[in-house]
């Protein structure tokens, strides 16, 4: 909570540090199977960007139920097998060529599943899941004694999987648009399902031969430290999925509404601040220039300005409390605090506004999200 100014302190009128959302984001990058995480952590990187020239995902993506932005109106069949990998065009992650012309031809609803399985998304590739078994197991960093720690920081995800796209495929060369329309495939309930099923077992492979390899020190995690590991990803991933099955049982429109409102009360917080800070201005320069009648008037000002931001925070805390409670409907989702519950309730707002099936995968992800964090357990447990 922002520190309120009371009889003996001072208003700060500098801007409050950013918020690290740490321990949300080792949870959220957990997930990435069900790739919903991935977008949890790269959406921050969708505010104030103009697409331009617009991208789009891999021109023959598979799994999902409705055809990403520029692609043909089809339906495919649900799970991870509806479409045959083989003819995703080109193989490389990454950017697919830009103009490249190439599309999904057209699948009707009851065209059967080929006979062998997909093992890989056009979109979502295996190089993806390995990568982030790699950095999730490097972002452990053990303790001899006791639990060790991760650290694993918002911009070195969104660096890695918002700006680079390792291991996830689009066509164009605009990232930002590529990152949307690779969204908009991906978060489905269907095509959440689909890569669920797809990669959740190879994703976990990957993890315990990472988990297995020499780290850059030269030297191996011991058993002990792999448990502990896998336990603190475990929890995480529990107390996410609590907070999203506590936003999937609510109304979209009580989540916009909660939204919005923390957000103009968050605007009125900052017009308070701004007040204060023009009023102490002017009592300063009065004070220099010796006009003491009108530096006393803006003194005067300046106090009635910081009750007014004091009211204001308290009122936007309140609201956030409020908000934040009604969220935390089960014991996993008590665990997470309440600016990681409204940065995860935010995400959900902005798939709301996207539209279409976005808010129906929100409850499919935390299925995944919890079935993910029971294999972590089971994988502490060894």
């Amino acid at each position: 909570m922002q520190k309120v100014p009371g009889d003996h302190e001072e208003l700060s009128l500098g801007k409050p540090a950013p918020k690290k959302h740490t321990g949300l984001l080792v949870a959220l990058i957990g997930v990435i199977i069900a790739v919903a995480a991935a977008w949890f952590l790269m959406d921050s990187l969708e505010e104030g960007e103009n697409g331009g020239q617009r991208g789009g995902v891999a021109q023959n993506a598979p799994v999902s139920s409705s055809s990403p932005p520029g692609l043909p109106d089809t339906k495919l069949p649900s799970g991870p097998s509806s479409a045959d990998p083989a003819s995703a065009g080109p193989a490389s992650g990454g950017s697919a060529a830009e103009g490249d012309g190439q599309h999904m031809p057209p699948i009707v609803g009851d065209t059967p599943p080929p006979a062998t399985p997909a093992k890989s998304d056009a979109v979502v590739e295996p190089t993806f899941v390995e990568d982030l078994a790699r950095w999730l197991v490097n972002g452990y960093q053990p303790a001899r004694q006791g639990k060790g720690k991760i650290s694993i920081s918002l911009q070195e995800a969104n660096m890695r999987y918002g700006v680079r796209m390792k291991g996830l495929r689009y066509a164009g060369r605009d990232v930002p648009a590529g990152r949307r329309d690779v969204l908009q495939y991906v978060f489905t309930p269907t095509t959440l399902s689909g890569l669920y099923g797809l990669y959740a077992d190879a994703f976990m492979e990957a993890m315990a031969a990472c988990a297995d390899a020499p780290r850059s020190n030269g030297r191996k995690l011991t058993e002990r430290q792999v448990s502990d590991m896998y336990g603190q990803y475990a929890g995480r991933l529990r107390s996410l999925a609590g907070v999203l099955e506590g936003l999937a049982s609510m109304s979209p429109a009580s989540i916009t509404s909660k939204v919005k409102e923390l957000h103009t009360l968050s605007e009125n917080v900052a017009a308070a601040d701004n007040r204060y800070g023009e009023l102490a201005f002017l009592q300063e320069q009065a004070r220099e220039r010796g006009e003491s009648g009108k530096a006393a008037e803006m003194k005067e000002r300046a106090q009635r300005a910081a009750q007014s931001y004091q009211h204001a925070v308290i009122a936007r805390e309140r609201a956030r409390q409020a908000f934040a409670a009604s969220i935390k409907r089960n014991a996993d989702a008590k665990k997470m605090a309440d600016d990681n519950v409204i940065y995860v309730a935010q995400w959900v707002e902005r798939r709301i506004q996207a539209g279409g099936a976005q808010f129906d995968a929100v409850g499919r992800a935390a299925e995944a999200i919890r079935d993910l964090a029971g294999r972590f357990s089971a994988a502490s447990r060894g």
